[in-house]
């Protein structure tokens, strides 16, 4: 008990800029919600498990009810917290892709009607096939490589629509080690940002 509340402490201390925030979310919308299941995988490209903060998620529905977003994709939703918060807290039909199975059958547990997640691997979507205006990604890749390669995805199977559509991207600094923000999201600008340490932030961009 002791061990795993000082690994979320020093987790939470990753938030110092914004850590009385965030802390204080946590603890209000824990009560309610009860998402903390993570898992730590210590694999080389795949990132581990956490969840995001309801600091970051709370930003995330003032954004999605601003821009009176329809239908919105968590890849790779992990224990489903993002997902059922902002289906419930919004007006947006929400859906999810996890690989993990133990993660996703904690995720649908006690899901949202306005929501549905899938056990799938977020690499073998057909992203031709999604019906939604936004992305949101919580960093499931340390490879920086493998994270190009998803919005390159993103933005190929969206080159020939006019429509606006936006990507809701959490803790990117971390993984950044070759390939700088500019190239990743060399087709689109950064309309939002917000700092709560060196390595977690949140950034929202928009299609050019």
């Amino acid at each position: 008990m002791i061990k795993k509340f000082l690994f979320i402490f020093g987790v939470l201390f990753k938030y110092k800029r914004k850590i009385l925030k965030v802390a204080s979310f946590e603890i209000y919308y824990s009560l309610f919600f009860r998402r903390q299941f993570y898992k730590i995988y210590n694999h080389a490209e795949r990132s581990d498990s956490m969840p995001c903060p309801y600091y970051f998620i709370y930003k995330i529905s003032k954004f999605i009810k601003k821009n009176t977003i329809k239908h919105a994709v968590d890849l790779g939703s992990g224990n489903g917290r993002i997902v059922n918060f902002l289906s419930l807290k919004t007006n947006a039909k929400m859906y999810g892709f996890e690989n993990d199975e133990e993660m996703f059958n904690y995720s649908i547990k006690n899901l949202n009607k306005n929501a549905k997640i899938e056990l799938k691997d977020i690499n073998l979507i057909n992203y031709n096939d999604l019906n939604t205006n936004c992305y949101i990604i919580n960093t499931p890749f340390w490879d920086d490589a493998l994270l190009k390669s998803l919005i390159d995805k993103i933005f190929t199977s969206r080159k020939s629509s006019k429509e606006k559509y936006y990507i809701i991207i959490i803790n990117i600094d971390v993984i950044l080690k070759k390939i700088q923000l500019d190239t990743i999201f060399a087709n689109f600008k950064l309309i939002k940002f917000i700092n709560a340490g060196p390595t977690k932030s949140l950034r929202i961009y928009e299609n050019l």
